[in-house]
């Protein structure tokens, strides 16, 4: 179990998560920092005899997602066991690292960023945040679909700072690619089932 586990089976809502996820903001501003694993398990009786780890129903999705969630918002994360980690498929690998790689190469990423959640629409397992690097330069906007279907996701950037005419680089690819235009403070992003977006934006 960890933060995201409890999002995608309903044990928590966007509520709850932000909860959360504010124990760590609580934990940051005492100048400390929290972890969490990807799922895995060593019990002897479930995990050991014969040895099995636990998965999500789309692994090679929502293992990813779990990262972005997880390392996206300043905890510190990794996979707890290497041997389960190498039986991962090559696209779940590819991408997990590519997670870790845009939050270790963004400063607005790393645990040292503040975060504050970013209002989104109605439904409860939508979620959005911002990350502002400790020395303010750089600013990120995170989206989540934590539905098992595709979803679009509407964020409020009214009062958060953001700028609401600015064209955003997507993180995740390197900023090779561009989101979708910021043309007001409704902003809205097509997200795939279990999708996500970590985005480069402007702010004041």
């Amino acid at each position: 179990m960890n933060d995201y586990t409890r999002i995608v089976d309903g044990s928590v809502d966007a509520n709850g998560l932000e909860a959360a996820l504010s124990n760590s903001d609580t934990a940051r501003e005492m100048g400390a920092t929290t972890y969490e694993w990807s799922i895995w398990g060593d019990d002897p009786t479930t995990n050991l005899i014969p040895h099995t780890y636990p998965t999500y129903p789309d692994d090679d999705v929502m293992r990813v997602q779990e990262a972005a969630l997880i390392a996206g918002s300043g905890i510190l994360y990794g996979s707890a066991m290497y041997d389960q980690y190498i039986r991962w498929s090559p696209t779940l690998r590819n991408n997990w690292d590519r997670v870790l790689e845009t939050v270790n190469t963004n400063k607005a990423l790393l645990p040292s960023a503040s975060r504050t959640r970013v209002p989104v629409g109605d439904d409860p397992k939508t979620y959005a945040m911002r990350r502002t690097s400790a020395n303010g330069k750089q600013t990120a906007l995170l989206i989540y679909n934590f539905n098992s279907t595709p979803t679009k996701v509407t964020v409020d950037l009214a009062g958060t700072g953001i700028d609401t005419h600015q064209t955003p680089k997507d993180l995740y690819t390197g900023g090779k690619a561009k989101g979708p235009a910021i043309k007001g403070t409704q902003y809205t992003v097509s997200l795939p089932a279990y999708g996500f977006k970590i985005l480069d934006v402007t702010s004041h």
